[in-house]
């Protein structure tokens, strides 16, 4: 769940000479959210904003911020190289988050391998965004938490390695662009009941 009265670290390198943060050092407040804003300058280009909570369950974050077009955070080069999350169509920023515990107050499903956030700026207009979660071990599945339980994300696949949310559209996905305000998911190896828009192969076994 959101904290209180956590400690935020935020910074742009380089920001003096493109742009400038509002605060540097920022507390969460009751209901654990922070603002903080960054006043870009007048040439076109692009800056790392990154923002480090302490005391958190977080164990990185980044977020990075273009100028009118496509957007990306994270990937390799990053503080979360495993984990990308891309939007299209449109302006705005994206972040994600790599958590080494459950950020919020229910358990993931069973089988739970890790947990991550993933969310876009306000008044971002994208039209798109698709996250992959790279590194892992075996085929896994990923959850997102919809304010009251972990539910199956759709659409979503599995292959080498990486699994792929998405695209997620503005309508006609499980997870909508418009909930993606800093959405908590979790990462789970254990089979699950299907979601609506999954598709399933079956092939004949010689006998």
């Amino acid at each position: 769940m959101p904290k209180a009265s956590v400690t935020i670290a935020a910074s742009a390198p380089g920001f003096g000479a493109h742009g400038s943060l509002s605060s540097t050092t920022v507390t969460t407040g009751v209901y654990g959210t922070y603002d903080v804003s960054y006043l870009a300058p007048d040439a076109a280009g692009a800056v790392l904003l990154t923002a480090t909570a302490s005391g958190s369950p977080s164990s990185s974050s980044t977020a990075f911020a273009t100028t009118p077009g496509n957007v990306a955070a994270g990937g390799a080069g990053s503080g979360t190289p495993n984990l990308t999350l891309s939007a299209a169509g449109g302006t705005g920023g994206a972040g994600v988050v790599q958590y080494s515990a459950d950020p919020v107050s229910a358990p993931g499903p069973k089988g739970t391998t890790g947990y991550f956030d993933a969310g876009l700026s306000a008044g971002s207009t994208f039209q798109s965004v698709t996250i992959h979660d790279c590194g892992l071990a075996g085929p896994e599945r990923a959850f997102w938490w919809n304010g009251s339980a972990w539910a199956a994300v759709s659409p979503q696949s599995f292959a080498s390695g990486c699994l792929t949310i998405g695209p997620l559209l503005a309508s006609g996905t499980s997870t909508t662009i418009a909930q993606m305000g800093g959405t908590p998911f979790s990462v789970s190896t254990a089979p699950s009941q299907l979601a609506a828009g999954d598709v399933l192969t079956f092939r004949p076994v010689p006998v």
